[in-house]
């Protein structure tokens, strides 16, 4: 019998570990040098699992020239930003984002490929990926205009 308790506790371990080396790291890493600088070894798969968990929880950017630590919980740009958009949802102000023009066409396209996708079992994909991202601008989008806005409110 598998004891799931030290298994979970082992890849806890590694997950902080992941993360140490990560935040020490000034510049963006591969994921070879990641295992190298780890303080044991981790297997690969282990390793996906991490990253996708730090990237899905907004600490990391893992892309092509390598992974980035970005999580700065205690940033002034982002108590200002929590601090506006509750400011915000106080005066009862709603943003939207509207897609238009072949930007509006890919994303719909993007999102049918989404859902076939989701239908057949598949639940991690590049189109899924690339969707991810596109929330994330938007809501990026969203916290920047409640900035703007109160701004011009005076």
């Amino acid at each position: 019998m598998i004891n799931h308790e030290c298994i979970a506790l082992s890849e806890f371990e590694d997950g902080i570990n992941v993360e140490d080396v990560l935040k020490k790291s000034n510049l963006a890493i591969s994921r070879e040098k990641l295992k190298d600088k780890l303080k044991r070894k981790v297997m690969h798969q282990t390793l996906n699992v991490i990253l996708k968990y730090l990237e899905d929880n907004g600490k990391i950017l893992d892309g092509r020239k390598g992974i980035v630590w970005i999580h700065n919980p205690g940033s002034k740009i982002d108590k200002a930003i929590n601090y506006w958009i509750e400011s915000m949802k106080y005066h009862g102000k709603d943003v939207e984002v509207i897609i238009t023009g072949d930007a509006k066409e890919f994303y719909e396209m993007l999102n049918a490929k989404i859902i076939d996708e989701i239908s057949k079992g598949i639940t991690s994909s590049k189109n899924q990926t690339l969707m991810k991202a596109i929330h994330t601008k938007i809501d990026l989008l969203k916290k920047r205009s409640v900035l703007w806005d109160t701004n011009s409110e005076g």
